[in-house]
């Protein structure tokens, strides 16, 4: 076992509240005065046989690769081998009360710190029983009745010793998991504000675009439009989700706006050239290029859409073919005229 007063880089915590009261733990165990009385008896048969168990229990300890990595250096197992001797003599001292408690509980924090498993350090009072019981069975071997109050106060006072054991690894653990539930918790704030943050600037980047962003479902429901698209068309939001994608074209364009959606379902991208019809009537002639976006099965949920209104670029694109026309008009009929003189 190891010193719990040994100096360490890292504190140990204060020490559990019990959930349980120590008269209570005793009575649940059935430790009487007298199962103290016994063991304080003892104490003269056993004492003097405390080095050799030390020596038995280290070499034990020293035969596992999981315990063995924790006894490092001969100066840590002379220490060690000092501590146990200290709690194997404390285990027949007759005095179970606050004091013993606390150094049970400050003894299984010291083991849980250093990272020993509780698999082990529960495992290491199998030597105490192998050990002391047929000590207690030579002490008592005239007196059977001795020999079986010895041997259950034994059980009881390792039974005690383990119950506080598992007490302090449980708290440790619920420190461990509090503090990192704590942090998880200020983690989840500060992300939270990370991405709310983004969403934000998300959002904006979306509203405020220059093109009209919606999304409508495999039957061309419209599901959403960004403020962009509203302020164009001049509807609500709410008024534009009644809507399928057609019923925002004139009728010689519906057929192809049906089927720019069914493309996009089908091939998962489609562009299309056509023309949207604001609240008011008026024309915006835009260019919209349209990607499927899928559920994790795999299945078409939406189309995402972006449409650039392009009315002023085909205005002057017009412009143009007509002031080219009048310019062939014009050089056709210098020549025609110079053919006439």
């Amino acid at each position: 076992m190891i010193d719990p007063h040994k100096k360490a880089p890292q504190k140990i915590g204060a020490l559990p509240t019990l959930p349980f009261s120590i008269p209570t733990q005793k009575k649940f165990i059935s430790f009487t005065t007298q199962d103290a009385r016994i063991l304080k008896q003892l104490k003269k048969h056993l004492a003097p046989e405390v080095k050799k168990f030390v020596e038995l229990f280290y070499q034990h300890l020293l035969s596992f690769s999981q315990t063995r990595s924790l006894l490092t250096d001969l100066e840590t197992i002379a220490r060690l081998k000092k501590s146990q001797t200290e709690y194997f003599l404390s285990l027949f001292d007759g005095n179970y009360s606050h004091k013993y408690v606390q150094v049970r509980l400050q003894i299984g924090q010291a083991h849980e710190r250093i990272g020993l498993s509780p698999v082990w350090y529960l495992g290491s009072y199998s030597l105490y029983f192998q050990f002391l019981v047929p000590k207690i069975l030579a002490t008592f071997a005239k007196n059977p009745n001795k020999q079986k109050k010895a041997l259950l106060a034994l059980v009881k006072v390792l039974l005690m010793d383990m119950q506080l054991a598992v007490e302090a690894y449980h708290s440790r653990a619920l420190e461990v998991i509090k503090k990192t539930n704590e942090k998880l918790a200020q983690l989840v704030v500060q992300r939270t504000g990370q991405l709310k943050e983004m969403e934000m600037g998300y959002s904006d980047l979306v509203e405020n675009s220059p093109e009209m962003i919606f999304s409508v479902n495999q039957h061309r429901q419209i599901l959403s439009m960004n403020r962009t698209g509203l302020v164009k068309l001049g509807f609500q939001s709410d008024e534009l989700k009644e809507k399928k994608l057609e019923d925002l074209v004139p009728p010689a364009y519906k057929f192809r706006t049906i089927e720019h959606i069914s493309q996009v379902i089908q091939e998962g991208y489609s562009e299309l050239e056509t023309v949207f019809l604001s609240q008011t009537g008026n024309e915006i002639e835009v260019e919209i290029s349209s990607s499927a976006m899928y559920t994790p099965t795999g299945e078409f949920q939406r189309a995402r859409s972006f449409a650039r209104d392009v009315t002023d670029r085909k205005k002057l694109e017009r412009q143009l073919v007509r002031w080219e026309r009048l310019a062939t008009v014009g050089s056709m009929s210098a020549k025609v005229a110079h053919e006439i003189k």
